[in-house]
């Protein structure tokens, strides 16, 4: 018998977009799936995709609700109904009829690894990013070609399979210090200190759409560019995942440089960015 899966889609006024991901799913070779969309208070009729459909769901999660707190409401609905697995999934994303019976191969065999699929982008096939030395420098690993699984510290949350157990030792997301961004690579480091690791199959792969125009869409204020949920900047944000990375607050400030720097550089150009474009308002 198939085990029960739980698939969370975060979604915000991209109806057709969803809609496309949905009937990919419903129509691909495993059957035992419940989707929940996570939508964030839609007006352009997203949230009424399942409306005649009992087995799948939609919830409102609120117009307030970015990335983690969305997936944060699926994932506890999943566990109320004690879900074996739950898979976090986009939208944007192009998948094979056979994905979630792939992930669910590499899972029974994988027990305390959370799965990923490898990303193909435009710059090749992307399976994770491991991060070297004492001052904990991202590399980031790619494949050229089918190959076997292999072990990465983080992997894009786009398409993540965790089993629930996961969850009951490691908690739900960070939605209060990473409510948008790195709220995926927070939680991997968190359970990988745990003992949990990532492993990506470079025999499992999803077509990453372009990335949008984020700041475009933001229209931040200048005062809040280093507070607000969905800022790219969230200090909070930059701390949260320092602090997992290197296993403390203290060490992530002595020895984080290249993350510093990092945050600095692009704190300039998307200021930069930004007021040229008028994203701030």
């Amino acid at each position: 018998m198939q085990q029960r899966v739980a698939i969370i889609i975060p979604t915000y006024n991209r109806k057709k977009t969803t809609e496309r991901c949905v009937n990919s799913l419903i129509n691909g070779t495993y059957k035992n799936i419940k989707i929940i969309l996570c939508d964030s208070d839609s007006t352009d009729g997203t949230g009424s995709i399942f409306e005649n459909r009992n087995i799948h769901c939609s919830i409102n999660v609120g117009s307030d609700s970015w990335w983690t707190a969305a997936i944060n409401q699926g994932v506890t609905i999943a566990r109320l109904e004690a879900f074996d697995f739950i898979i976090i999934m986009n939208d944007d994303i192009d998948i094979s009829k056979t994905l979630i019976e792939q992930h669910m191969e590499k899972a029974l065999a994988n027990r305390e690894s959370i799965i990923s699929a490898a990303q193909n982008t435009k710059k090749g096939v992307f399976l994770g990013t491991r991060y070297i030395s004492l001052f904990k420098y991202p590399v980031n690993l790619w494949s050229e070609e089918l190959g076997p699984a292999m072990e990465v510290e983080t992997s894009n949350g786009c398409c993540l399979l965790i089993p629930n157990h996961i969850f009951k030792r490691v908690g739900i997301f960070d939605e209060l210090n990473c409510p948008q961004h790195a709220g995926d690579v927070e939680f991997q480091l968190r359970a990988r200190r745990m003992g949990f690791i990532t492993m990506s199959f470079p025999d499992i792969v999803i077509h990453q759409h372009d990335a949008t125009d984020y700041f475009g869409k933001l229209k931040l204020r200048v005062r809040d560019i280093y507070t607000h949920k969905g800022s790219p900047l969230l200090i909070s944000r930059h701390m949260a995942f320092g602090k997992q990375l290197f296993g403390s607050t203290a060490k992530y400030i002595l020895l984080g440089i290249y993350y510093h720097i990092g945050f600095i550089r692009t704190s300039i150009k998307a200021i930069y960015i930004a007021l040229r474009n008028r994203h701030f308002r």
